[in-house]
């Protein structure tokens, strides 16, 4: 670090002349003011550097930049490239890349995230930055696919949106007629890119839009992560999800409870326990589904004096010769629910030693 401090010092002072030395030596004194901290603690010339760059202000008429052996000193984090495969945006210099594939919304967030480790699906906040993503991704033809999954959703309340990328939520730009019904499970949101929205002027591509449940595959993903970062890790393992500091996954594969319990840990975790509505709505919203084959699918979940029970439940309904019942929560309904009047998310008795398809685990 003192090396490159030595390279900047003498790039401020330059050639010493009586024309110059008063200046560029108030130059430095402010310097080392403003930025004594950056001098005192910082590892990282990176640090130095930009504290450098932003405390002389320096431009491309500098003598620092003219200066061959220090030119590298004020380069940008943003010339930073995008991996192969990706796009960079020249608005943010960060970096994107889609599926052709339909999916669903949660699918598509690991998709991101499979496809390098830091990678989400993309947050916007700008509507230039829309209208980039849709001139860059278009889809044109009679048959094209029409949306794109995106980052946004709305969180457990069901009335704030966040972005899974943990970026503040400054700018939304919905088509017309939408947000829609505020329908839970239509809180994942999409952007329109198809060129056939040129027919109808009311609609530009890039705008938002909540038309679909988030379990539907009739969407492709969008990701975006940022060539500048230093941390690519993920709080959350693949296929996790974070919620409070924790991580919760969902474990597909026939299994009473107690092999449920068991396929947890075989994951590193144990079978998950839902405290509070808070928690059960984030379990809800995260792995929910809309298989609509005809089973309502349900997962095995742990005891706690915390419940959200189906109307008439526990009710211990598959019969009295079984003599332990455990909690499931129901992940997907059949007809909007008639068939078994129950929601996504809400609680049944089921017994321990028949099999259920799921289980929900945390990540320990």
């Amino acid at each position: 670090m003192w090396k490159l401090f030595v390279l900047l010092l003498s790039s401020i002072i330059g050639d010493v002349t009586a024309e110059t030395v008063n200046p560029r030596l108030t130059l430095l004194n402010n310097f080392l003011n403003n930025n004594k901290n950056a001098l005192k603690s910082s590892r990282n010339d990176t640090v130095l550097t930009k504290a450098v760059a932003s405390s002389l202000n320096l431009t491309s008429t500098s003598n620092a930049l003219q200066d061959e052996s220090s030119a590298q000193l004020v380069l940008s984090d943003a010339t930073a490239t995008c991996d192969s495969g990706w796009k960079q945006w020249s608005g943010n210099g960060m970096c994107y890349k889609i599926s052709t594939t339909d999916t669903t919304w949660y699918a598509a967030e690991d998709w991101c995230y499979s496809q390098r480790s830091g990678s989400h699906l993309t947050s916007i906040h700008s509507q230039a930055e829309a209208q980039w993503i849709a001139a860059t991704y278009i889809s044109g033809g009679w048959f094209p696919y029409m949306d794109n999954w995106v980052g946004l959703r709305r969180s457990c309340d069901n009335t704030t949106y966040v972005w899974t990328d943990g970026t503040p939520v400054d700018y939304l730009w919905w088509q017309p007629g939408y947000p829609g019904s505020g329908d839970p499970e239509k809180s994942c949101v999409t952007i329109w890119v198809t060129s056939l929205l040129k027919l109808n002027p009311a609609y530009t591509p890039g705008q938002f839009d909540d038309i679909w449940d988030c379990g539907t595959n009739l969407a492709t993903p969008t990701c975006k992560y940022d060539p500048t970062s230093r941390d690519c890790s993920s709080t959350c393992d693949q296929f996790w999800v974070g919620y409070k500091g924790g991580c919760y996954g969902i474990v597909r594969g026939t299994a009473n409870f107690e092999t449920a319990k068991l396929a947890c840990e075989a994951f590193g975790g144990e079978m998950a326990v839902i405290t509070d509505s808070d928690m059960n709505e984030a379990m809800r919203l995260a792995f929910s589904t809309n298989d609509d084959s005809g089973i309502a699918n349900q997962a095995w979940i742990g005891a706690s004096p915390y419940s959200n029970w189906a109307p008439g439940k526990p009710n211990k309904a598959q019969g009295t010769q079984y003599t332990s019942y455990c909690n499931v929560m129901v992940l997907s309904i059949v007809d909007g629910g008639q068939d078994f009047g129950f929601s996504r998310g809400v609680w049944t008795d089921y017994p321990c030693e028949l099999n259920q398809n799921y289980v929900i685990c945390k990540h320990l």
